[in-house]
């Protein structure tokens, strides 16, 4: 997979060396890569473009040509245009790129990813009807230093549901 993205890695440059007069040879980050729905990431100050990992493997070719091509182009697009693209990474400057890349400009991938961590719910319910909610933990949270939520159909306050311990008898 390695050489493999780093084929492509050269196959980019030498485009962009042929356009612009010089291209960008990043650092690829294999070692640690990202995690959850992110599929890449670029690195401008230390030229380095950050891989997800799972992605890779799962989805070899389509994320070399696309997503390695893609963060690439934010780093060619950042040494051409320098920092009036930090404001918009996705702006007319990273399209122009990818498409004398020969690559769609496409903001988003459409991967099946799963989630970098799981998140833990609390139960609560509206004390007027009794509806039941699953609440985040920061959300629950906040109901227990004092922050009211109220059911939007009849006004009634979520409040958490208090769960018995097991009984103590003496």
């Amino acid at each position: 997979m390695k050489i493999k993205v780093n084929q492509r890695i050269d196959e980019l440059d030498e485009m962009t060396t042929r356009k612009w007069g010089s291209g960008a040879v990043p650092e690829v980050s294999l070692d640690y890569g990202l995690k959850g729905h992110v599929g890449g990431r670029a690195n401008y100050l230390k030229e380095e473009i950050q891989i997800n990992y799972y992605l890779l493997d799962k989805y070899e070719d389509d994320y070399i040509q696309q997503t390695i091509g893609h963060e690439y182009a934010h780093l060619v697009a950042f040494k051409v245009y320098g920092r009036s693209i930090l404001g918009k990474p996705h702006g007319k400057a990273w399209k122009y790129v990818m498409r004398c890349l020969g690559m769609e400009p496409k903001r988003c991938h459409s991967y099946e990813t799963k989630a970098a961590r799981r998140t833990r719910t609390h139960s609560c319910e509206c004390n007027r009807c009794g509806k039941k909610y699953e609440l985040s933990t920061i959300r629950y949270n906040r109901i227990l230093r004092g922050y009211n939520y109220y059911h939007p159909k009849c006004g009634g306050k979520i409040e958490p549901v208090m769960v018995e311990g097991p009984k103590m008898y003496s």
